[in-house]
């Protein structure tokens, strides 16, 4: 039986090494991060590839096969939000304070990753007490738009029988997520000089009955739809541009939607939904 014990210090060491590299998403160019964690899990006995969707975002893919039995995998992301203001402390440098630790991605979702490779580390040290494939697979661009995820599925990967999830859930246990649908929807008008607006037609104004639309379709049709473990669905309007001078009508105006669906529900209706809305 293996003598391996979870190293905390490493672990905070780990974390404090990934913290500094700035995968903020956008652009993300999270390729450093990537060659941070090869250099660990080849250490640690996995087969490590890269893949990349683009040049500089990068995917992590360890597999550890050993022997029958089902596949296990570890799933986090390697990019981060943008850090913002506010810091009472530079982002990039991990800074314990009170008993906590805080940088960009300490909790969403490096601090996570961390763990992962320590179970990761500590499963493939103590391989003869299982048997089966172990993964860990750590995606770009989760913040954004998942081109990351998307990108490994492409590739036919084995498949997963089971799956442990890195997100910040304050310590539970969830089994469920909500999907997301984010259509971009154009509005269009007739343009004119601002000074005659009634020779026109104003695609702001257009878009704001829409709006209204939008706001009575989430509480009368799309919010009643629930689930136990995540709550209700949910439709809302997260932003909104038209326009591109000051003295003339606009005659295009587009809106970003955040459609957020609960388990149950179907993709294509949802679109369907949304399409008849819209028109």
């Amino acid at each position: 039986m293996s003598s391996y014990q979870v190293d905390s210090a490493r672990m905070k060491k780990d974390l404090a090494t990934l913290v500094a590299i700035n995968t903020e998403n956008p652009p993300g160019h999270e390729r450093e991060a990537a060659e941070c964690l090869e250099g660990w899990l080849l250490t640690a006995g996995f087969d490590l590839s890269f893949s990349e969707y683009a040049p500089g975002r990068t995917n992590v893919i360890a597999v550890l096969n050993n022997g029958p039995g089902p596949c296990f995998a570890f799933n986090t992301h390697l990019d981060t939000v943008p850090a913002g203001s506010g810091w009472a402390s530079d982002p990039f440098t991990l800074t314990e304070r009170d008993g906590r630790l805080y940088g960009r991605g300490a909790c969403d979702a490096k601090g996570p990753l961390v763990a992962m490779v320590e179970a990761l580390r500590l499963l493939a040290a103590n391989r003869q007490q299982w048997s089966g494939t172990l993964m860990g697979v750590f995606t770009a661009d989760e913040e954004v738009a998942s081109e990351g995820a998307k990108f490994y599925v492409r590739d036919n990967p084995p498949a997963i029988d089971f799956a442990v999830i890195g997100e910040p859930t304050s310590n539970a246990t969830f089994s469920a997520h909500k999907g997301s649908l984010r259509p971009r929807v154009r509005v269009k008008g007739v343009t004119a000089h601002s000074g005659t607006p009634e020779l026109g037609i104003n695609a702001i104004y257009q878009s704001a009955r829409l709006l209204g639309l939008i706001e009575e379709a989430h509480h009368q049709q799309v919010r009643c739809r629930c689930h136990d473990l995540v709550g209700n669905a949910s439709l809302t309007v997260t932003r909104i541009h038209g326009g591109h001078a000051d003295n003339v009508v606009p005659d295009s105006c587009e809106l970003l939607l955040d459609r957020r669906m609960v388990p149950g529900e179907d993709e294509e209706v949802v679109k369907a939904e949304l399409q008849q809305l819209l028109d």
